[in-house]
């Protein structure tokens, strides 16, 4: 992420330059792949900017794709206490 954010940052969207290209990356994902699901680990791990940055980036994919499905925990594997946040159908869960 050469450029994008600071090196002491690690993957932190509050910086607008690396939230940009983020949201690009899957919006391009779901236009050209027909990507459905992302899932987000860590997503909680780090300052709470970042995790506010990442609800809005759900909410900009949502709009892309209503039928995109998300999930965000926070935790690092797939478990059923780690997930913090889905969105279905145009609803958060």
């Amino acid at each position: 992420m050469m450029g994008l954010i600071p090196p002491d940052a690690w993957l932190d969207l509050s910086y607008p330059s690396y939230y940009d290209w983020f949201l690009n990356e899957c919006v391009l994902m779901i236009q050209s792949n027909a990507v459905n699901y992302f899932k987000w680990d860590k997503a909680t791990d780090g300052a709470v900017p970042h995790t506010m940055a990442l609800f809005a980036a759900a909410d900009e994919l949502h709009r892309q794709s209503p039928q995109v499905y998300l999930n965000a925990t926070a935790g690092t594997c797939l478990r059923r206490f780690g997930t913090i946040l889905t969105v279905r159908g145009g609803r958060w869960h």
